[in-house]
This record gives structure tokens, C-alpha cells and sequence, in this order.
């Protein structure tokens, strides 16, 4: 059951890192808060699909003052 429960947490976070791509490539840049608010997500979930993002190098990521910007490579 553990097996079950990893991979559909997995699945989520692929799909919302698709989300999240195609939002920031649709707005060129956002910031954190932004890209939450927009497409409704937690702390949680955007940090991993970020991360995931991060990880293949499609995007990248700066900190900005407070804010941390996110922009399509």
C-alpha cells in the first residue's frame, strides 16, 4: 500500500510541475506567491514541483528582495 500512496504522490507532482511550467512559460516570469495563488497550490506541493522542475533544468530560480522570482530556461 505504501508503494500505491508514493507513486500517486509522484503523479501529483509531475502534473503540477506541468502546470506550473506552462504557467510561468504563459507569464514569462512570476514569483512564488503568484504561481501559488494562481494555480491554487500549497507551500508543499509548488516547493516539490519546483524542485522537480529545477532538477531536469527547465527552470530557474532568484531571489529578488523578499521574493523569490521563476523563470523558464
Amino acid at each position: 500500500m505504501l508503494a500505491t500512496q508514493v507513486s500517486l504522490e509522484i503523479n501529483e507532482i509531475g502534473e503540477n510541475a506541468g502546470r506550473i511550467y506552462d504557467y510561468v512559460r504563459e507569464h514569462e516570469e512570476c514569483t512564488f506567491s503568484a504561481l501559488k495563488k494562481g494555480l491554487k497550490l500549497s507551500t508543499e506541493a509548488a516547493s516539490y514541483a519546483l524542485g522537480w522542475l529545477a532538477r531536469e533544468g527547465r527552470i530557474d530560480m532568484r531571489k529578488k528582495g523578499i521574493s523569490l522570482r521563476i523563470f523558464t530556461i
